[in-house]
């Protein structure tokens, strides 16, 4: 996967020259929408809470995926990003998102694969390519 900065052209250039899916992180509405106009395949979105490593940053919660998803009536996937649990899962897909990006909580607990799996109803030995077009 590739990720479109602020600055890059529209994803569709890219993929002229590379099978991949294009995507890009996004913190605002306005982020997901530039990043919508440059055709990305995938958003993240984030971060969903402050890592420990950073108390600084806006964080978004159920209440800012919730408004974001509502108001950019995309089929382009959102993932959500940024220090999220196992707990998280259920409230954040009834919030719109797409997926999770979740390496954090897979690096505490590489065991929690599995639960993560379930709780997105995705299988746990099959790897698959996904065409979100």
């Amino acid at each position: 996967m590739g990720t479109l900065s602020r600055s890059d052209n529209n994803a569709e250039v890219y993929a002229e020259y590379i099978e991949q899916m294009i995507g890009g992180s996004a913190h605002t509405l306005q982020d997901c929408e530039a990043l919508l106009e440059k055709q990305a395949d995938y958003i993240c979105l984030g971060p969903f809470r402050a890592a420990a490593s950073n108390h600084t940053a806006v964080t978004l919660g159920i209440q800012g995926y919730t408004a974001i998803t509502d108001l950019l009536h995309s089929e382009t996937p959102i993932l959500a990003m940024g220090d999220i649990t196992i707990t998280d899962v259920a409230a954040l897909l009834d919030a719109g998102i797409s997926g999770l990006a979740v390496s954090e909580a897979i690096t505490r607990d590489f065991n929690s694969i599995k639960v993560f799996h379930q709780l997105l109803k995705a299988s746990s030995t099959q790897e698959q390519r996904h065409s979100f077009k």
